[in-house]
């Protein structure tokens, strides 16, 4: 049996490449184990890659879909 969710996500970026918040978009996955994971995801990346460049210096937010596959 496979258990499929797509959690949708935004993360507000502030100037000097801080994250001001994560959220999860509309109902989310249905499951909070799943919006917790990408919640957590979202949150490691940013502390493991942090802004560079040019968006170094802004304010933005970024959506990301993220796609659970889990099979068991």
């Amino acid at each position: 049996e496979m258990l499929r969710s797509l959690v949708g996500s935004e993360m507000c970026i502030r100037d000097r490449g801080e994250m001001v918040e994560i959220n999860i978009i509309g109902q989310g996955s249905g499951h909070q184990v799943l919006d917790r994971a990408a919640r957590e995801m979202l949150e490691k990346a940013v502390r493991e890659l942090p802004v560079r460049g040019n968006l170094s210096n802004k304010s933005f937010t970024v959506v990301v879909p993220v796609d659970f596959k889990l099979t068991g």
